[in-house]
């Protein structure tokens, strides 16, 4: 008796290591994979953060020449300033279009006169890829091309150009706008359509105006929507950035600290090396308590919506 129990903890104790050798087997090339390109580069990207360039030691230069260049600017650093800018720049217009979006979204939802129209050219740009459609866009805003000829030819307009040199940031926040759309609305219909047409129709016999339905029913009850876009917009508080590489590669004063950060990395600037891991670092740092406050903050407006 004593035998067969002891067989049979061993033939269980071989089947759950095999079992577990081949999970870890199994594993094994993605783990390494993530302690290596994951792990391993970021233990890397926060040690030269740390580390002067010259000397080699331990130190702060690179966090003390980064805010001084934030500030200022000066040589190969000289265009931080203008990221720094546009990065709340391009933040703010993330946040703006919020409203824009709930607008379209609620014009889909109710079919308001025009309504196939605006589905038509905000889906569109999903049907093609972006990098077409930002060549697309382009064209239409070349100097002889339809919108500028019809604007300064047809109405009589006087508008430099070509747009892309005089008013590159309106050209690219206008195309993210466009183009990002479409997946938005999806969103946002997706909430609206949660919520029970009862109360709709009520509303309706009682004599509610659209203005009213959507500030006093359909608004409180997609709070909670509302709110993961804001925080997600916090997130990006200091990695805002647009279409510049498809558009202006940095040019025409349009660089964003993100896009300062991937460009030292492509163009393998090690002498930049540290002080865009001591951005990277400070980005993290100022960001993480931003989106909590900032999360919390917008809660008190509003809580969880059951219906």
């Amino acid at each position: 008796m004593t035998e067969n129990k002891e067989l049979k903890e061993s033939i269980f104790r071989r089947i759950f290591y095999s079992k577990l050798f081949f999970i870890l087997f199994m594993l094994a090339p993605m783990l390494l994979h993530l302690l290596i390109f994951w792990a391993g580069v970021q233990v890397e990207f926060i040690s030269l953060a740390f580390i002067d360039a010259d000397t080699g030691t331990f130190s702060f230069i690179n966090f003390k020449n980064l805010f001084e260049n934030l500030l200022t600017g000066a040589g190969d650093l000289s265009v931080l300033p203008e990221s720094l800018k546009n990065t709340f720049l391009f933040f703010m217009i993330g946040v703006l279009q919020i409203p824009l979006y709930l607008f379209f979204a609620y014009m889909l939802y109710k079919q308001m006169f025009g309504y196939k129209f605006v589905r038509l050219a905000m889906y569109l740009p999903h049907m093609i890829s972006t990098l077409m459609m930002a060549i697309m866009f382009q064209q239409l805003l070349m100097t002889d091309g339809p919108v500028i000829t019809f604007l300064n030819g047809t109405l009589g307009l006087n508008i430099p150009t070509p747009i892309i040199m005089n008013f590159p940031l309106v050209e690219i926040a206008f195309f993210d706008i466009w183009i990002g759309m479409g997946a938005n609305l999806v969103l946002w219909m997706g909430a609206m359509g949660r919520i029970p047409r009862e109360l709709l129709e009520c509303g309706e016999l009682e004599g509610v105006t659209p203005v009213q339905e959507f500030i006093k029913i359909i608004f409180p009850l997609i709070y909670p929507t509302f709110t993961t876009f804001i925080t997600l917009s916090f997130v990006n508080i200091l990695s805002a950035s647009g279409s510049i590489l498809i558009f202006t590669e940095g040019n025409y004063g349009t660089n964003t600290l993100s896009f300062w950060l991937w460009n030292v990395a492509y163009k393998g600037r090690t002498d930049q090396y540290g002080i865009s891991s001591a951005l990277g670092l400070v980005m993290c740092i100022v960001t993480i308590p931003l989106v909590y406050l900032g999360r919390k903050f917008i809660n008190r407006f509003g809580g969880e919506v059951e219906y």
